[in-house]
């Protein structure tokens, strides 16, 4: 009878051994949410439409040199509407030309010194008044002292705030009631990849970087849901313009050097396909893949940036040496190119930094 009923029986040590597939479920289920979520996000970014920009009004400041003069080009090829501003009316004029024949179907010029405000609202209504109310707006102009910070002026600082930070929250403000008015406007501030690292001798530039970054997420989300979009763009040392390019000769970069460097075709490329797409991200950063853990831990571990520095960043220790012999009474080959890297009328509104 035993073995008759045993078939129907359920075996105890049998169900003791017996796998538990619940418990595999539930282990691979938040594996199975994440891989969901990163399909879904990139196809969203595949399936977002792209806006044609051909036309739009583009304002860019400093636009006379550096990063600003080749966004303008890429802009141009865009065949947008563009209103350059910077200080320097010859250079001003020669990107302009250069536009004109990438393609541009209108370039105006105007000469204005980010740091008056009068002269942002006068920028602003002169784009207005020649071209149309901008709808997107390039808050490029940047300058920077490489230097001990005890070491730099207080009309240094004065400058750097003015230009890196006052300068883009004015400009927003001027453009934002016809981009809300017409529910469509994109506002992209060039920042720094210094805007959320911790860089020896660039205590103040940095500090007006993390403020711009800061000043970027907060208007975002006051801009959510209106058509309008904000995001910063966050490279590294630029190749082919900036102050690594002419402190450091960074026509080719060495091994060690790539991974802090963000190569300016990519950076303009960058800038004007997030302008295509609205902003989808808030803070983008156009650097080798190696550069963005080393930041994280720059974040988490604030203790470990000499460290760091030291390992993955060659270009701020050779520009550290720099300073450090500069400092020292050394005449050193590279310190007029040192110098020129902070003269506010040479850097003139046309980014040259991280």
């Amino acid at each position: 009878m035993a073995d008759l009923f045993s078939n129907f029986i359920p075996n105890r040590g049998q169900e003791e051994t017996k796998p538990n597939n619940h418990s595999k479920r539930r282990v691979n289920a938040p594996l199975l949410v994440l891989a969901g979520g990163v399909l879904a996000r990139v196809v969203g970014r595949c399936l977002r439409r792209k806006n044609d920009i051909e036309g739009d009004i583009i304002l860019i400041t400093g636009a006379s040199r550096g990063i600003g003069a080749r966004l303008a080009e890429g802009f141009a090829r865009e065949k947008c509407k563009l209103c350059l501003a910077a200080r320097n009316e010859v250079e001003l004029q020669k990107v302009a030309a250069a536009c004109r024949l990438a393609g541009a179907s209108a370039v105006i010029c105007v000469v204005a010194d980010v740091q008056e405000v009068a002269a942002l609202v006068s920028l602003v209504e002169e784009c207005k008044s020649k071209l149309g109310a901008p709808q997107v707006l390039i808050n490029n102009a940047g300058v920077e002292f490489i230097n001990k910070h005890h070491e730099v002026e207080p009309e240094q600082l004065s400058t750097l705030s003015d230009v890196n930070f006052r300068a883009p929250m004015i400009l927003s403000r001027l453009v934002l009631p016809d981009m809300l008015l017409g529910k469509k406007g994109v506002i992209c501030n060039i920042s720094s990849f210094a805007g959320f690292s911790a860089l020896p001798l660039w205590a103040s530039y940095g500090a007006s970087k993390w403020g711009l970054n800061a000043f970027t997420l907060a208007l975002r989300a006051e801009l959510r849901g209106t058509g309008v979009s904000c995001f910063s763009v966050c490279p590294g040392f630029v190749t082919e313009c900036g102050m690594a390019y002419d402190l450091l000769d960074m026509k080719k970069p060495k091994r060690g050097q790539r991974m802090s460097t963000t190569n300016i075709a990519k950076l303009v490329n960058t800038v004007v396909a997030h302008v295509r797409m609205n902003g989808p991200n808030p803070l983008v950063t156009p650097v080798p893949l190696p550069a963005v853990p080393l930041a994280i831990l720059n974040l988490v571990f604030p203790c470990t940036t000499p460290v760091l520095l030291e390992a993955g960043n060659p270009i701020s220790a050779e520009i550290r040496d720099t300073v450090e012999k500069r400092s020292q009474g050394a005449s050193l080959p590279a310190e007029d190119k040192l110098q020129k890297v902070g003269d506010w009328d040479v850097v003139d509104a046309g980014e040259s930094s991280l």
